[in-house]
């Protein structure tokens, strides 16, 4: 691999990344449950984003069966649902703490 191809391949976990450390400071500045949940979520999704950007390259060099590749990428999956799901659960709870702090009257009145 080359590094062009190293950098290239980089590309994909930008997104990740940035929410993960996003999360990571919102979880420094409130240790709140939704911010465990936030930071925990974001870094499972991380690595399972290092894990399926560079599992093709560990597969051809492992020369692994169809088999175990496919058992890989279903564990993978549902590790990422998982990992979604606290996210998801996460951002729930942050909207619904900071929707208390809206005014009771917050009609669009013209």
């Amino acid at each position: 691999m080359t590094p062009l191809d190293i950098l290239q391949s980089l590309i994909p976990l930008i997104s990740p990344l940035l929410i993960f450390a996003i999360c990571l400071y919102y979880l420094i500045r409130i240790a709140l449950p939704d911010a465990i949940l936030l930071t925990i979520g974001s870094g499972i999704v991380l690595a399972i984003a290092v894990f399926f950007n560079y599992m093709p390259y560990y597969a051809q060099n492992n020369a692994l069966t169809a088999d175990r590749i496919t058992f890989y990428y279903t564990l993978g999956g549902i590790v990422s649902l998982l990992g979604s799901l606290l996210f998801a659960t996460g951002l729930f709870l942050t909207v619904h703490k900071m929707s208390r702090f809206l005014p009771k009257d917050h009609s669009n009145k013209s």
